[in-house]
């Protein structure tokens, strides 16, 4: 499998997915809940809770890259595997917030991709629209979703641990 060209040389491939593969029953099962963040309205994040039999760790919170993640945008090309890696960090003790920091708009949502669905050869950022997308996703935008996000794992956590790791 080549690289994409949105990635640098050596890196992992992004976690893609044939349209034709999308939402298939045979997908796997994502074990946590997309929930709205706490004293907001609209900030979302996938949770996955830490399983019951196993110590408490602390919290993850993950930043995703541009790309849609099917744990927050259900209709999307990508993200199956991630969401497998979620679930288990959260059997090992983790509680993992995944933050949707570009709503409904992620990049490959909000820019028009490659209509023979190709994104291995795509190059995205020659797209008409793309270099916009970028600038509106400004600190000012996103640092309240974060916050908001890391006040909630705080809060969620136990009085002992309210630690929080962010990838």
């Amino acid at each position: 499998m080549t690289t994409p060209v949105c990635c640098p040389p050596g890196s992992w491939p992004q976690l893609l997915r044939p349209k034709s593969e999308i939402n298939k029953d045979d997908a796997p099962k994502l074990s946590g809940t997309l929930i709205t963040v706490p004293e907001t309205t609209d900030y979302k994040a996938y949770v996955v809770e830490p399983k019951a039999d196993v110590k408490f760790l602390g919290s993850i919170m993950v930043f995703p890259d541009i790309y849609s993640v099917r744990a927050l945008t259900p209709n999307c090309r990508s993200g199956d595997r991630i969401g497998s890696i979620y679930d288990a960090l959260a059997e090992k003790g983790y509680r993992v917030a995944l933050l949707s920091l570009f709503g409904d708009k992620p990049y490959d949502l909000a820019v028009k991709g490659p209509d023979d669905g190709d994104f291995e050869r795509f190059d995205s950022f020659a797209q008409a629209g793309g270099v916009d997308w970028f600038k509106q996703q400004s600190y000012s935008v996103l640092s309240p979703k974060v916050k908001a996000c890391a006040k909630f794992l705080q809060n969620v956590g136990p009085d002992d641990n309210k630690a929080i790791g962010v990838v």
